[in-house]
């Protein structure tokens, strides 16, 4: 009776370790889920220092890495279209780079990654993990510059900037009411009551 009991109680123990290691893998493999169910991309783009002269470069390579985007149709499409052209991107940043005199390197990366909450013009994008391609140029130990993709509203004065209706056309009407550039019913619960 003692060795049944024993042996019931390691094959529970087992059971649980078992349980507790196969979610742990699980949880370890797993990547964070892109904000607004992928339908934004954001480009980001790193300077290498804070200084005058990075910082402006970094806007140059910017403008080098938006010409050589074109639009798309989907969040699926501006991802796959930066992948299959991150090598184009690169160049065309390392070109920049060169033309303006300097020597850093450039890494473009594409992926989910983290963002803190920003104001875009209209619109408020709360901090999350965002599909998005980033540029880093040299350390990418400077301030950064971001715009979204897609639905394309990279801008270059963001503080006037408003989401075109055919990019906000792009989006659900919940992502557009998240970021505030939605159309908002305003209701009053008394009317709601009568």
């Amino acid at each position: 009776m003692t060795l049944l009991r024993i042996s019931s109680i390691t094959l529970l123990g087992s059971i649980i370790i078992s349980v507790i290691l196969s979610t742990a893998i699980v949880c370890a493999g797993s990547e964070p889920k892109p904000a607004f169910d992928g339908e934004i991309v954001r480009l980001h783009v790193i300077a290498n220092s804070d200084t005058d002269f990075d910082q402006a470069l970094k806007l140059k390579v910017r403008d080098s890495v938006l010409a050589v985007s074109k639009a798309v149709e989907s969040a699926e499409m501006s991802i796959d279209f930066a992948r299959e052209n991150a090598e184009t991107m690169r160049t065309a940043a390392l070109e920049t780079i060169k033309k303006e005199g300097y020597s850093y390197d450039v890494k473009i990366e594409v992926g989910v990654f983290p963002f803190p909450a920003k104001a875009y013009g209209d619109l408020i994008f709360p901090s999350g993990d965002y599909n998005a391609v980033r540029v880093v140029i040299g350390e990418g130990k400077g301030q950064n510059w971001w715009c979204v993709m897609f639905p394309p509203l990279c801008f270059t004065n963001e503080t006037t900037a408003t989401m075109p209706e055919e990019s906000k056309d792009m989006l659900s009407d919940e992502t557009k009411d998240m970021l505030g550039g939605g159309k908002y019913k305003i209701k009053f619960k008394l009317a709601e009551i009568f």
